[in-house]
């Protein structure tokens, strides 16, 4: 059973952002190929911040995704990041 997308639990980036490096984004994560969960609001997603809801595999993806959200291809994903003690993290 699908639940309520909780978005107290998800940092959400919008998907035009993660569609093309521009030069001024420094420092970028890029990821390639995946099956992205996306919210109705056209933004992906980051669950407590830093861990992609997205998988390879379409399937999965379907498998764990929010109720009102949609999965969808993404060839390359440019996600600006920044480090932190934590490591590489996603930012708006």
């Amino acid at each position: 059973m699908k639940t309520k997308l909780d978005e107290s639990k998800y940092l959400k980036i919008k998907l035009a952002d993660i569609l093309t490096a521009r030069t001024d984004d420094g420092c970028l994560m890029v990821m390639t190929n995946r099956y992205w969960e996306v919210t109705p609001d056209d933004c992906v997603l980051f669950y407590r911040g830093v861990s992609p809801q997205c998988n390879i595999y379409k399937n999965i993806t379907e498998q764990f995704r929010n109720e009102d959200c949609r999965v969808e291809f993404i060839p390359v994903a440019y996600i600006k990041c920044e480090w932190t003690e934590e490591g590489m993290v996603p930012i708006e």
